[in-house]
């Protein structure tokens, strides 16, 4: 027999009766998300950039959201309610005591590493040259300033496979580098970029064939930023026999190319009394001798045409 005495339910004060879980503002904002992302995918923006961040933002406001109907509309307990809080707060708090950001992707995701982890680089040991044979291959097809001779991103030879599943290209060598943004100059067997080493900018010229160093120039530089991550980011411009690096932090170098002996150098930033933006110093420098070529070319084309 049931106690008598137990209070029947209709007669429990309001405050004791408790209600069901609130689902439904939950479950509408994880779908407004969803469909947010999926609209952004396919329509959004210019770029994959574009999109990510809208999706970055599109998720934050979600996760507020979710958080003010943890607290305010959920009808959960007051004791789920604040473990919730407090669990939000230690993770904002963790996050940047655990993991920092070096850099991001050509994408704009952000590169998370242990705050803890060192990161070795490799020194280039001074300034160094080596004699290196010609290859007995004749190579033509210079590459010699950032967006190739022209500076428009076209090379008319040499014609490459359109399916590489079918015919696979032949990997030469593989060769480490140090942290960098930078392209390739490419004049004859000669291959020069930048490189972070340590906390020394180099310039260093690769046989092409052979992925072997041929020389470098080395010099007290290091930028880096949360968003633009580290390292030298301009192409060299090889014109005649001289290269010219520009790099990360407004040193201009002006090289041999066949030796990597240094000519002359400029601080461009403290010359012109400026300061370096978000992504370092990124233009690639423009010589006479470059300019010159590439309108002797485009004119060559145009009275082609003609």
């Amino acid at each position: 027999m049931p106690d008598s005495s137990d209070p029947k339910p209709d007669l429990l004060p309001p405050s004791a009766i408790r209600r069901p879980i609130r689902w439904w503002p939950a479950v509408i904002i994880l779908l407004l998300h969803t469909s947010a992302v999926i609209w952004v995918r396919s329509y959004y923006g210019r770029s994959r950039q574009d999109q990510n961040i809208a999706i970055a933002e599109i998720a934050i406001i979600a996760g507020l959201l979710l958080l003010v109907w943890v607290l305010f509309f959920s009808r959960l307990n007051w004791r789920i309610r604040l473990i919730s809080l407090g669990a939000v707060v230690v993770v904002i708090i963790l996050l940047p005591l655990l993991f920092r950001i070096h850099g991001v992707t050509g994408d704009l995701v952000p590169i998370l590493e242990w705050r803890w982890q060192h990161r070795t680089l490799a020194s280039p040991h001074g300034n160094r040259t080596a004699t290196a044979t010609a290859p007995p291959i004749l190579l033509t097809n210079d590459y010699p300033q950032f967006l190739g001779p022209n500076r428009n991103g076209t090379l008319d030879h040499p014609r490459l496979a359109r399916d590489w599943k079918a015919e696979p290209p032949t990997r030469l060598w593989i060769q480490a580098v140090g942290t960098a943004w930078s392209g390739f100059a490419v004049v004859g067997h000669r291959a020069v970029t930048q490189e972070q080493r340590g906390e020394e900018e180099a310039v260093i010229c690769y046989d092409l064939l052979s992925g072997a160093v041929l020389w470098s120039y080395a010099y007290p530089a290091h930028y880096q930023s949360s968003l633009a991550g580290e390292g030298p980011r301009a192409t060299p411009t090889v014109a005649g026999d001289r290269v010219y690096a520009l790099g990360s932090t407004g040193i201009l170098n002006c090289l041999l190319v066949e030796s990597g002996r240094l000519l002359w150098s400029k601080d461009i930033l403290q010359d012109n009394q400026a300061q370096a933006g978000e992504w370092g110093i990124s233009c690639s420098p423009l010589a006479k001798e470059s300019l010159r070529a590439t309108r002797h070319t485009q004119q060559s084309r145009g009275r082609a045409r003609a």
